[in-house]
């Protein structure tokens, strides 16, 4: 990878990002929620996800990384199937900066392809299960945080990218 690729601090559009970025880095856990659009998380989580290129390209540069074995959990809910993989293909994003994933970190909650967003928010306003998965995530994300992996991991890890 060439030196001129994007790297932390990374400013290229006149936007909030970098402020953002700095929450990333500063933050000891992640907690990510979206809904289930076409089989995968919502366009606005995939940019911003995207936009946090420059911390992934720390460790392609071989330069010291900031994210390393800071933790994060995953919501996903939906009236449409492919829960999982949205799970998944959101956590491949943070996998690439260093982020472990709480012990059952991810939760998804699906109401039916027969339903449109509309009647999911009164579903999922009122859903006992999914209140339950929340609360159950939060506390798996805070028990691994606690375990202070950030600290431990640190110089111990080897960041294996493309």
């Amino acid at each position: 990878m060439r030196d001129s690729a994007c790297t932390y601090p990374c400013r290229n559009q006149l936007d909030d990002v970098p402020a953002l970025h700095e929450m990333v880095v500063n933050s000891r856990a992640v907690i990510v929620a979206s809904p289930i659009n076409w089989n995968n998380m919502s366009a606005r989580l995939k940019d911003f996800l995207d936009r946090l290129t420059c911390l992934q390209n720390l460790y392609l540069l071989k330069k010291e990384g900031l994210t390393t074995g800071k933790v994060v959990g995953i919501l996903v809910n939906g009236h449409e199937d492919g829960g999982m993989k949205t799970a998944m293909d959101i956590f491949l994003y943070f996998q690439q900066m260093g982020f472990i994933l709480a012990p059952f970190g991810f939760a998804y909650r699906t109401h039916g392809s027969q339903y449109n967003a509309k009647t999911d928010n009164d579903f999922f306003k009122d859903d006992e299960i999914l209140k339950t998965e929340i609360e159950g995530i939060v506390i798996n994300v805070i028990e691994t945080m606690n375990q202070d992996l950030e600290t431990k991991l640190k110089d111990k890890i080897v960041p294996v990218s493309e």
